[in-house]
């Protein structure tokens, strides 16, 4: 899994990484689709790491809009 980066890098790379990485580890890293080996994130190609960024960020940004409403 990732390391815990410091507070301040806290980042949507790290939690696009960490969404990854929680996936790769709840499937044994295998693909559920084809059931393939998952590669590790630094051999992910560019736009896959973006489009695990992207769904890391939405959800991030829901969770604190979520807090904010409060």
């Amino acid at each position: 899994m990732v390391k815990d980066p410091a507070p301040s890098e806290y980042t949507s790379l790290y939690y696009g990484r960490l969404a990854f990485e929680a996936y790769a580890a709840s499937t044994d890293n295998r693909s559920l689709v084809s059931g393939e080996q998952l590669p590790a994130w630094h051999d992910l190609g560019s736009g896959v790491q973006e489009a695990w960024i992207a769904a890391a960020e939405a959800i991030r940004a829901r969770i604190v809009r979520a807090i904010n409403d409060r």
